[in-house]
């Protein structure tokens, strides 16, 4: 599962009108309001004969931001070094540029699959000129500007029919879309028209391709929505929600695969078991059941990453007896861990602990250190466990008795630092003190107060 202990911020991308380059960069100027940041970030890079325009429009009766760029250059052909060269010579930042250079390598990868060409040897058509450009590096600047959220997309709806371009007329999604979406959860759904664009394959996959069919825990920040060009049954508009989450807990995300079986030996489902974990799940249990006609039964449960969920729905299928497998996408919310050695008497013991807000709130000894240490001593697990319990409790009294002690050393320290008082002017903590301000406002006003 998706560890997503860095940072603080989610940006949950609703794609159920399907994603395309320009309405990606409209949702976020939507929901940050920051045009003119966009357009000094781009005058960066030595790229010229275009203007940009952004108008309020309704797609479906829904209120949004339509996003466009005027190029006045006429149609380019570019390779990947073209695009490569003037992304690195800009003044972007370090990482707006990496991330650009990604989201286009992956393009001519794609589109290089496709011709049976080298991914330097690709003429970039619809994808090389002005607005694919603007568009695929706006974006990355925006999310630069929200200070690089994690990123994470629902299923994407591709949409269906056909599309015209410069190689004539191709089936939806087009070949290099497809390419770039492989293990990466789609549909198709509403009127046919291409819902997800070459760009905005290449955008979701440089982001990391993290699919969540729900939407993250989390406090919602702000909302922005981005209109396409085309309108129709379903309102062609993609939603950016920015999701805080809480300091107090980790969370990581995955699916669930699990099979309902009344007819296998309980050794085939041993051999079950070892075989998902040897092919990567994270975790798989068993549950008892009762199924219809009141069959005694068994839950096979899996759970594990999105990218390993095809092969170890595979997997079920072929080895039990399972004519079905159903799969559910999965939120987790985790405390945080850490695990420090304690010294004991009878040697060193792993200690595994909890923290809620940087507290520790549960702690354990590692089973397979106390399980040693019984083996090598003839010792029962209980008595092992009692003693590390009594060494730990004396550890950390001691730990705090010392912390203590530091504290009022710092207070004495600190209070040296102060303007002396008249009786005080032999004291010497430091063998000088600081009568002059040192700028610090000591005040107590709190954030509201700021």
């Amino acid at each position: 599962m998706r560890n997503l202990a860095e940072g603080s911020k989610i940006l949950y991308v609703d794609c159920s009108a399907g994603i395309a380059g320009d309405m990606f960069l409209a949702a976020l100027l939507d929901m940050t309001g920051s045009m003119e940041h966009l357009k000094n970030e781009l005058k960066k890079i030595p790229l010229s004969g275009y203007s940009l325009d952004h108008f309020r429009d309704k797609r479906g009766g829904i209120s949004g931001l339509r996003f466009d760029v005027d190029p006045e250059e006429g149609h380019v052909h570019r390779h990947l070094s073209d695009i490569n060269e003037m992304i690195q010579g800009s003044a972007l930042s370090d990482e707006v540029k990496k991330m650009t250079v990604k989201a286009f390598t992956l393009l001519a990868e794609a589109e290089g699959k496709v011709h049976g060409e080298p991914a330097d040897h690709v003429h970039f058509h619809e994808v090389g000129a002005v607005d694919s450009i603007i568009d695929i590096t706006g974006a990355m600047i925006m999310l630069e500007y929200l200070g690089w959220p994690e990123v994470v997309f629902s299923p994407l709806n591709v949409g269906s029919g056909t599309v015209k371009c410069a190689h004539g007329v191709l089936p939806v999604p087009a070949p290099a879309t497809l390419e770039l979406l492989k293990d990466i959860s789609v549909y198709s759904e509403g009127d046919p028209m291409e819902r997800v664009t070459p760009t905005g394959a290449a955008i979701v996959r440089s982001l990391g391709g993290i699919i969540s069919a729900g939407m993250p825990h989390g406090k919602i920040a702000g909302t922005g929505i981005g209109l396409g060009s085309r309108d129709g049954v379903l309102p062609n508009i993609l939603r950016a929600t920015m999701l805080k989450k809480s300091d107090m807990f980790l969370y990581d995300r995955g699916v669930e695969l699990s099979a309902n079986i009344d007819d296998m030996f309980p050794q085939d489902l041993a051999y079950l078991m070892e075989k998902l974990f040897d092919a990567g799940a994270l975790d798989v249990w068993f549950e008892n059941i009762q199924m219809k006609k009141n069959r005694p039964a068994v839950k096979v449960c899996t759970l594990c990453h999105e990218g390993d969920s095809e092969l170890l729905k595979e997997m079920i299928l072929r080895e039990s007896s399972s004519l079905g497998v159903r799969k559910i996408y999965i939120e987790r919310s985790m405390l945080e861990r850490s695990t420090e050695i304690l010294e004991t008497s009878l040697g060193p013991v792993r200690m595994k602990s909890a923290l809620m807000g940087n507290k520790v709130i549960k702690e354990m000894p590692e089973f397979e250190d106390i399980r040693k240490i019984a083996s090598e001593r003839s010792m029962p697990l209980y008595e092992i466990r009692s003693l590390i319990a009594r060494e730990r409790e004396t550890a950390v009294r001691s730990s705090k008795l010392t912390q203590g002690d530091f504290e009022t050393q710092l207070n004495i320290s600190k209070d040296g630092m102060k303007e002396p008082h008249a009786n005080e002017r032999d004291v010497h903590h430091h063998g000088h003190h600081h009568p002059h301000s040192h700028g610090h406002d000591h005040s107590e006003t709190g954030e509201e107060g700021k």
